[in-house]
């Protein structure tokens, strides 16, 4: 079987909804004859395509302003049209319903192949941060829901991602599909490692993972630490990840006191360095009221249990 898992981010602009897109292709290449990872183009030399384990088909994209994400171009992108001529998928995946999903629809139509179509995020809390309108909100929520109208299958990955897509007007079946986690054991060389490489010393350490990005109440974190910081307590924060808010996180900070107890990686793509955080890390703290299944939050669980 050919899978196609289409998403409008490619490493390393990833979100969580990427993350899981790679793990779907890393794992299905495994036991499939081919998954591959669509998605539009972007600018990092480091990331041109393939390289963990499963193949890629990237099409043409413009940036959209003040985002980590680009506008899709597929239906311009001769190069990738022809790429597309080539392989015979049998099913595919969307994990968006924008430009990739609707590529994703596209394919699925001409070719008479059935289309799973995955609803992981809070749509409507995104447009309307963007554009303060409730009019142009309930618009695109409104084609949202006729995207997933028009799939052959709609998966969320718990239920309260199916309330949250109902409650958008969605009135179809929806199948639960909860997302895996990589299970990972970790040693006291790991926290060494990390403590080590970010300066954490030997105080506690607090870890934020994700986007930085004030949906996710990363301004709280730091209030919190500012307050902490007052009982005198040896600590660090560390806030792994990039995002649209990140210079004001910053500034935040240094606003805070927090200079000398914040700590910011960057994205990290490389996942022993993350695995030696979350190793180290004495409290995981993740207070967003945004997110619908948090991934890096799952991880810190399933280390949790075991290092108990």
């Amino acid at each position: 079987m050919i899978i196609g898992e289409f998403c409008d981010v490619y490493p390393p602009h990833l979100d969580g909804v990427g993350m899981v897109v790679r793990s779907y292709a890393q794992e299905l290449s495994k036991t499939q004859e081919a998954c591959y990872y669509v998605a539009p183009k972007n600018s990092a030399k480091k990331f041109p395509g393939g390289g963990d384990g499963f193949p890629v088909i990237r099409y043409a994209s413009l940036p959209i302003p003040n985002e980590a994400y680009r506008l899709g171009l597929p239906a311009v992108d001769l190069s990738y049209q022809l790429d597309l001529r080539k392989i015979r998928f049998d099913v595919v995946h969307a994990h968006t319903p924008f430009t990739a999903g609707t590529e994703a629809q596209r394919i699925a139509a001409e070719r008479g192949i059935p289309i799973v179509g995955t609803f992981h995020s809070k749509y409507y809390d995104d447009v309307y941060q963007k554009t303060h309108s409730d009019v142009i909100t309930k618009a695109v929520v409104n084609l949202i829901v006729s995207f997933y109208e028009h799939c052959d299958e709609v998966w969320t990955v718990n239920e309260a991602t199916a309330d949250v897509l109902r409650g958008y007007g969605y009135r179809g079946e929806i199948v639960i599909m909860p997302n895996g986690t990589n299970l990972w054991y970790p040693t006291p060389e790991d926290a060494k490692r990390a403590q080590e490489r970010f300066g954490l010393g030997d105080g506690s350490v607090f870890l934020f993972v994700g986007q930085q990005n004030f949906k996710k109440n990363t301004d709280s974190i730091l209030k919190a630490a500012a307050l902490f910081k007052q009982t005198g307590a040896n600590f660090k924060i560390v806030f792994a990840g990039q995002g649209p808010d990140a210079e004001k996180m910053h500034a935040l900070s240094e606003e805070l006191g927090l200079t000398e107890q914040a700590v910011f990686t960057g994205h990290l793509s490389d996942r022993e360095a993350l695995m030696g955080l979350y190793a180290r890390a004495d409290v995981f703290v993740f207070p967003s009221l945004y997110d619908t299944a948090g991934l890096v939050s799952a991880k810190r669980r399933r280390r949790g249990r075991r290092a108990s």
